[in-house]
């Protein structure tokens, strides 16, 4: 399930608090590529980076994978 919401929770919250990819690759200390592609969906971040990625956005990990219209899911 993660494979299928995360890439699009990030997109939507990344453009929510106004941030480039650039940016979120800068305030993360990853190349930009990197969110690129987690984006698209086709790399997927370890533990370590869906912590860092959250705190550079400043939510909850859950944020990222739910829709808060359904947080059960």
């Amino acid at each position: 399930m993660l494979e299928n919401l995360f890439p699009t929770r990030l997109k939507q919250i990344r453009k929510d608090k106004k941030l480039t990819q650039l940016q979120l690759s800068i305030r993360m200390g990853v190349h930009i590529n990197t969110i690129k592609r987690w984006e698209k969906g086709t790399r997927y971040p370890g533990p370590g980076e869906m912590q860092a990625l959250a705190q550079a956005l400043g939510v909850p990990i859950r944020d990222l994978v739910t829709f808060p219209e359904h947080p059960e899911i």
